[in-house]
């Protein structure tokens, strides 16, 4: 809803106006009212407080019409019921003609120096827009005498976050940013976050307000405020024992009298629902013999060479043959760690083929599972439990795609490894969403993606560099039209420095596997976009991948009908997440790079997270069902894929053809003979050419099975 400022604003003699939104509060409203009104170091001639009431049905306007505040001014307006925060309190900020706006809500009380102490730092920075204190928390109680007994759960103390009592800016502010949003929950976050970006703001810590939880009551605070539960539970010493704080945190029970929240059952009950379906769409899968590259992988998982020569390119007279894998090594320094850790599982000497191969396939699925785990903890447990069931359908969904089947039970880095990097990378970027501006959190997140991303394959860096170019681009139109980017800026450039630090650690660790993978770019690159003339055209690669690539492009386009039922209006992280996504899917859909879909399984977790990002807090009928429309193609596609599987047994593997005389070495499959020990072979990761060059420095000549 947008807001017209009153034209009379800063003539009308009066110093504040603040905006008291009440529904059905007769018990509550006159001591709110009365902590408006009683203000030190402030003359009350000159404060205006704005009732805004949202069509109570009790005695609300008979108290509010009885009260005295003098010589502060009362006006009270009453509109027809409607139910949402943000648009009563535009109501308000319609009527407000004070130099500076501030608000509380009707079950809230201000602290007698609230005002005082905002306007002592106006006075002191005229260029300041918004000041914002802190707040304590206490239990309202009515009693049967009328009078309200508080309890403060939590001492009044500076916490680490702020509501909308806490706030006071000035009223130029409404020229350039629209009025609260009309959604039923995060209005006021979304509205104040937007001041902060466009003007100069201070944040105070000391306390001014106190938010309270009604015993017996309806309360927004503590039931639906995320923020408020966080400081709650963590924020203040001594405000619970830790075991009872870890045993809420499981259970759920976030409310003062310890009642349990609704949905935290079912919250723990989705999570493993989730996961157990997981494996369940996997299991078919885990039998397929390896394949090509995939038994280098799982010697690097299970026999753990040492660096840089990773690649087991032969196995001659008994004795393994490794050649460096021309990417950087932290890549397989995972691997070979993973392999360490679930040596239980995958023991070594390795066990026959039929036991082993299942075991490896879903030990390589857990680096997916891990970020999927990361997924469900800030969708499922985060506040949009209770917002959209359309979002964990979406999630269930790809977790039983196509594409995150595929790529999570091949031994290959990019769905494995290169998942888990960019997973991090894009959990952070959300965190920092979350977070609305980059705090020394946000910033160490940022960093410890970006590192992780660093120490990974080349252009997975050259992806983020291009991301964090483009979303310079964007800030620098931002501060253009008058928009304050400093902190983001500062974000951009901790991310830089951390890329390039995992870049030079990666180069320290192993400078051969780096420039190796260096060279395979520049070898690649060229001779496989989309204008070369060369190999197969790129529509038949695009035609071969499109089965597995349908579900990031029905991401795609459940992104754009969420941004285009939020106008299009997200925020600076939100625009970093989006351009990390497409960045991850794009570069690789346009080149012709064989036709496995393990390239581009990093874009499909950070696009999932980038849906999570931007799923507004309320969408209307057509929105949802067009979501609803591409989920039920996704469904029908994860199913026929997985039935396909299940009814259609993976061919049985040719058997093995090794001559008799053994100066001659048969070119096997790795993924076949890496774990036959007494089988020499050349693996078909190298080249014939290669192969008889490495044969003949051993005496040895290549076998040429003849043909049948």
């Amino acid at each position: 809803m947008a807001v017209e400022p009153n034209a009379d604003a800063c003539e009308s003699g009066v110093l504040v106006s603040v905006v008291v939104p009440v529904f059905n509060r007769e018990r509550f409203i006159a001591r709110c009212l009365r902590s408006v009104a009683d203000q030190d170091g402030v003359d009350r001639s000159r404060i205006e407080i704005v009732v805004v009431d949202d069509g109570s049905t009790d005695g609300t306007a008979s108290v509010v019409a009885g009260l005295d505040v003098r010589p502060a001014r009362l006006v009270y307006l009453k509109i027809p019921h409607v139910g949402q925060p943000g648009t009563v309190r535009n109501h308000g900020l319609e009527r407000a003609s004070g130099q500076y706006i501030a608000y509380c809500d009707s079950d809230d009380v201000w602290l007698p120096h609230h005002l005082a102490t905002a306007l002592r730092e106006f006075r002191k920075d005229p260029k300041l827009m918004m000041i914002t204190t802190h707040m304590a928390l206490a239990r309202f109680e009515p009693r049967e005498d009328g009078a309200i007994g508080t309890e403060y759960v939590v001492p009044p103390h500076p916490m680490h976050v702020a509501t909308t009592n806490c706030r006071v800016h000035r009223h130029q502010c409404l020229e350039r940013v629209a009025g609260f949003n009309t959604d039923r929950w995060g209005e006021d976050k979304a509205f104040f976050h937007r001041i902060e970006e466009s003007f100069a703001c201070r944040k105070l810590p000391i306390v001014t307000t106190v938010n309270g939880y009604i015993v017996g009551g309806n309360n927004i605070t503590y039931e639906f405020d995320g923020g408020v539960r966080r400081a709650f539970f963590h924020g203040a010493a001594g405000a619970r024992p830790a075991r009872s704080r870890v045993r809420t945190f499981w259970e759920g029970s976030d409310l003062p009298d310890g009642r349990p929240r609704r949905f935290s059952g079912r919250k723990l009950a989705f999570a493993l629902a989730a996961v157990v379906l997981f494996f369940l769409v996997r299991a078919p899968f885990c039998r397929a013999p390896l394949v090509y590259e995939e038994g280098i992988f799982a010697d690097v998982f299970v026999n753990r060479p040492q660096g840089p020569d990773y690649h087991l390119a032969a196995r001659i007279d008994g004795v393994n043959v490794y050649r460096p894998l021309s990417h950087p090594a932290p890549l397989y320094e995972s691997m070979r760690l993973a392999g360490l850790a679930m040596r239980w599982l995958v023991p070594n000497p390795p066990l026959p083929d039929e036991v082993v191969t299942p075991r490896l396939r879903l030990a390589f699925s857990l680096f997916q599972l891990a970020i999927w785990l990361g997924v469900l903890a800030l969708v499922v447990f985060g506040r949009t439990w209770s917002r959209h069931r359309l979002l964990l359908a979406m999630l269930v969904l790809v977790i039983a795609s196509p594409i995150a089947i595929a790529t999570s039970t091949q031994l290959q880095v990019d769905g494995s490894v290169g998942v888990l990097m960019n997973g991090l990378m894009a959990l952070a970027i959300l965190w920092a969403v979350r977070q609305d501006s980059p705090g020394p959190m946000s910033l160490g997140f940022l960093a410890l993606g970006a590192f992780v991303v660093g120490l990974g394959k080349q252009e997975w860096t050259i992806v983020l560099l291009c991301t964090v170019a483009c979303w310079l681009a964007y800030l620098a139109g931002l501060r253009i039209a008058g928009r304050r980017v400093g902190r983001h800026v500062l974000a951009a450039v901790v991310i830089l420095v951390a890329l390039a630090a995992g870049n030079a650690l990666s180069y320290v660790i192993d400078p051969l596997n780096y420039r190796g993978g260096i060279a395979v770019m520049e070898r690649v690159i060229p001779a496989y976009t989309v204008a070369s003339r060369s190999g197969v055209s790129w529509l038949w690669v695009t035609g071969k991948r499109l089965p597995m690539l349908a579900t990031p492009l029905m991401l795609m386009g459940v992104l754009a009908v969420m941004l285009a039922a939020r106008r299009w209006r997200v925020g600076p992280y939100h625009v970093l997440l989006i351009l990390y996504g497409l960045g991850l899917f794009g570069p690789f859909f346009v080149s012709k790079w064989q036709t496995d879909p393990r390239y581009f399984a990093p874009s499909v977790v950070a696009l999932v997270i980038a849906v999570a990002a931007v799923f507004p807090q309320r969408i209307d009928i057509r929105a949802a069902a067009a979501v609803a429309v591409v989920l039920l193609g996704m469904a029908i596609h994860d199913a026929t894929f997985v039935v396909r599987r299940i009814v259609r047994r993976p061919d049985p593997a040719p058997a093995l053809v090794v001559p008799s005389d053994k100066s001659t070495v048969p070119r096997l499959p790795t993924g076949r003979a890496w774990n036959k020990p007494d089988v020499d072979f050349v693996g078909d990761g190298i080249s014939r050419a290669d192969a008889a060059s490495l044969l003949e420095k051993y005496g040895k000549t290549l076998f040429v099975p003849q043909p049948q």
